[in-house]
């Protein structure tokens, strides 16, 4: 079983979520005093490599998902701790 990811954008498909950026675009109001107001912020969005570049983003990388231990990993492991634990 593999999770695909999908682009927001142009709807490029993936298995690889490291291939993905998580695009977000907001607004404030800045006044003189200094003082900075949220006034609205667009949904997150996931975006291919490919449209990240096209729109000038490359260099936000904010999607990094680890890969996940296999089963035999946390198996091996859990069999390791028990060793140690013992003796």
């Amino acid at each position: 079983m593999a999770i695909i990811y999908e682009c927001d954008r142009c709807t490029h498909h993936n298995t690889d979520p490291t291939d993905f950026y998580v695009v977000r675009i907001a607004c404030t109001q800045q006044q003189v005093s200094g003082y900075s107001h949220p006034m609205s912020a667009s949904p997150q969005r996931l975006w291919c490599e490919s449209c990240t570049k096209e729109a000038g983003l490359k260099w936000v990388r904010t999607v990094n998902v680890p890969e996940p231990p296999t089963f035999e990993d946390m198996i091996r492991e859990i069999v390791q701790d028990e060793i140690q634990n013992s003796q």
